[in-house]
């Protein structure tokens, strides 16, 4: 039962008057507006749960409803579909989801009438069965690159659903940088460009008909590759417009190899002030990037400190010490 008071006040010419109004609701009685076709279902995950009520006969029935869990159900919102006739009213729960496990409850309401159908919900003794393999358990990746994720589905098995949740959150086929392709035979979740957000571990779900199965594959960054510069020499003499003089460098990883840098992440620049200016590319040839100071154009002014860089996506710069370059006077 409900009230309400309304207080109206009226002034005027210095007066003034109120009336008081008491509203109270009818009172509501519990009817038989509707009854349940069953009080109990059990569900397999990936299957659907149906939740159905009767419309008593003859009964004036003005607002039907249903809530699951305490929340309100909406048409078409998540994966629930209602359907009212003059009969009956419907409750679809597609695909069912361990979140569904709980109670539903059907309400109505009349003319000074009311009624509710609760209906309880239980999953399906679920087992563990071989449903996929991962075909790695463990990938490593570079920012930048591509994560490649597949598992297999294990032949003449019976898979209702297969899904994918990275680090806990559930994958949805291109959202973010993700893209899920499922076939007859397996499901491969490519997560491209990759970023350091990707580390950790994503793990396949498949249920079948009574059955689950998961597979889980960790994902490790790529640890980035050590890369030494070494100039061929620490300092450098040069005549004015002298024709051949370079300043040369070495890339070697921690191995001491040849990196097999490109040569177009490699750049040669003058230091001035802390800062690095008048970068010029060079050109790679057995292993060496040489920056070739052309004739004609090497001047006094060019005298100075300069340091080869090797900048690379995704990665720090790796600076070389530096050349000391000293230019003199042509005799």
């Amino acid at each position: 039962k409900q009230w309400y008071q309304r207080r109206v006040a009226i002034t005027a010419g210095g007066t003034e008057d109120s009336e008081e109004i008491t509203i109270t609701g009818e009172e509501v009685t519990e009817e038989d507006l509707i009854e349940a076709v069953e009080t109990s279902v059990t569900f397999a995950v990936g299957g659907e749960i149906v939740l159905e009520v009767t419309k008593i006969p003859d009964a004036t029935i003005t607002e039907i409803w249903w809530e699951c869990n305490g929340e309100r159900v909406v048409h078409k919102e998540g994966n629930a579909k209602i359907k009212d006739t003059a009969t009956m009213s419907r409750l679809t729960l597609d695909p069912a989801t361990q979140t569904d496990v709980g109670s539903c409850i059907a309400f109505a309401r009349g003319v000074g009438t009311e009624d509710s159908e609760e209906i309880t919900i239980t999953g399906e003794e679920v087992t563990e069965e071989d449903l996929i393999e991962a075909v790695e358990t463990s990938v490593t990746f570079a920012v930048g690159g591509e994560i490649v994720l597949e598992v297999t589905k294990i032949p003449d098995a019976t898979i209702t659903e297969i899904w994918w949740e990275c680090n806990g959150e559930r994958v949805v086929h291109k959202e973010g940088n993700a893209k899920i392709k499922d076939t007859a035979t397996m499901s491969r979740l490519t997560l491209k460009p990759a970023t350091a957000a990707d580390v950790g571990s994503c793990t396949c779900f498949a249920t079948g008909e009574g059955t689950e199965d998961s597979a889980e594959i960790t994902i490790t960054e790529e640890e980035e590759e050590e890369l030494t510069v070494t100039p061929e020499k620490t300092a450098v003499n040069c005549k004015e417009r002298k024709k051949g003089c370079k300043l040369s460098f070495t890339i070697t990883n921690a191995a001491g190899d040849n990196a097999g840098v490109s040569a177009k992440n490699v750049k040669v620049c003058k230091v001035a002030d802390g800062e690095f200016t008048k970068c010029s590319k060079v050109k790679a040839k057995k292993g060496k990037y040489r920056l070739k100071l052309k004739k004609k154009k090497i001047k006094i002014a060019d005298s100075g400190e300069y340091v080869c860089v090797v900048t690379e996506d995704g990665k720090d710069p790796v600076v070389s010490v530096p050349v000391t370059l000293t230019v003199t006077a042509k005799n």
